[in-house]
């Protein structure tokens, strides 16, 4: 829908990915209260805004404020569709349910790899059943997927590779983005690429 907007509500991210291009943000995180910003969200809707993308890491993380996010949009009776970036792992059937009552429309989820092997090595911490079953729970309610994949992983191979496309096809997600597994500077993929003899030199400060 349009005019829309983008929001940020935290900050931070206690995950241990080995590819998380923002370790600037750092580990603990850090939260906006759920009045705060839904006070945004209703500001928004009064300039005529119909659509926020929250752009947090991991939206969902606090499970009661994401739920008091919720409650408070319905309370005031705000109408507006939403959009979220959120982990497999920090989502159930009723926290998606009470999402979709509120606005929420779309989910963006990492699924990143569709072999074990590959998401142990990006230390993703989830397994090919879990996304399964949250993916066909949020579009069993009525909720547009996105999903995200990586490709070129340390370890990963051809064959692997082609497993994550097979597997992405058959999870059906309503839109797909694949990207090149990246070491970006001061991720932990870039230090042992480094540690390894992989990156031959600190490129990043070479162009800094």
């Amino acid at each position: 829908s349009s005019p829309i907007t983008t929001m940020m509500s935290s900050r931070g991210c206690p995950f241990k990915c080995l590819f998380c291009d923002r370790p600037h943000l750092g580990k603990q995180f850090r939260k906006r209260s759920y009045i705060n910003v839904v006070d945004e969200m209703e500001e928004c809707v009064r300039m005529g805004i119909k659509e926020i993308f929250f752009y947090d890491d991991t939206f969902s993380l606090d499970r009661k404020r994401a739920l008091d996010i919720c409650d408070e949009i319905k309370k005031r009776g705000l109408k507006f569709f939403w959009d979220i970036r959120t982990r497999i792992d920090c989502v159930d059937k009723e926290l998606l349910r009470r999402l979709k009552e509120a606005g929420c429309i779309r989910i963006h989820y990492g699924a990143e790899s569709g072999t074990e092997k590959i998401l142990q090595v990006l230390r993703k911490e989830i397994d090919l059943k879990e996304i399964k079953e949250i993916f066909r729970i949020t579009k069993d309610l009525g909720i547009t997927t996105l999903a995200y994949f990586m490709l070129g992983s340390p370890t990963e191979t051809k064959e692997d590779i082609l497993k994550t496309i097979d597997f992405a096809i058959k999870l059906k997600p309503d839109f797909v983005h694949f990207s090149l597994t990246t070491p970006f500077p001061a991720t932990e993929l870039y230090r042992l690429g480094l540690e390894k003899g992989l990156l031959k030199s600190d490129y990043w400060k070479e162009f800094s």
